[in-house]
């Protein structure tokens, strides 16, 4: 039996989260009124008391979740099989690729056409493994079409962990996230 001593003002705090086996084992000792309470509880639920501690475990905070989700957002995604950066940078090229290819579209680009995008090369985006995935100006629609997805799911999947009360001290586990 391990011996602790506690404000009265922590107890129903850090009690709340101990499992009932635990509570269970704890015998008070001394302790009135405003005093600090002092108690013993069995040593396999030692490490469980002092879990609760606020100064050993904060739970995680909405900045933590934001910065996984940050995190996250960079990560690469797959696009039909194949994975693609989506760092910052990425992004913003392909919303660029998006837009040159809505205008394409417009104005009368056709399915299996490499070449919609005015110039006399084929196009194509180099994936993560730095290879040329060729893309008509549809595949690059749907391409921007699936990372904005991407970026609205890690972004919904951050604002659910942040509902959560308290946020999962596990919340970088993929579980979590997309």
């Amino acid at each position: 039996m391990s011996e602790h001593t506690f404000p009265v003002a922590e107890l129903e705090n850090r009690f709340s989260q101990l499992p009932q086996a635990a509570l269970e084992s704890i015998t008070f000792i001394s302790g009135e009124g405003d005093e600090d309470r002092v108690l013993v509880i069995a040593d396999e639920f030692d490490a469980q008391l002092a879990a609760t501690d606020p100064a050993v475990y904060a739970p995680p905070a909405y900045s933590d979740v934001t910065a996984e989700r940050d995190r996250r957002l960079s990560l690469d995604f797959t696009f039909n099989g194949v994975q693609f950066q989506r760092d910052i940078d990425a992004v913003r090229r392909i919303n660029g690729a998006g837009t040159l290819a809505l205008a394409a579209i417009v104005g009368g680009a056709q399915p299996g056409d490499l070449r919609w995008h005015g110039e006399d090369t084929d196009f194509a985006w180099i994936s993560s493994d730095n290879s040329l995935v060729p893309m008509d100006a549809q595949t690059v629609m749907a391409f921007g079409s699936a990372a904005a997805k991407r970026e609205t799911e890690i972004i919904f999947a951050a604002k659910a962990l942040k509902a959560m009360v308290p946020i999962p001290a596990d919340y970088t586990n993929d579980l979590f996230w997309p």
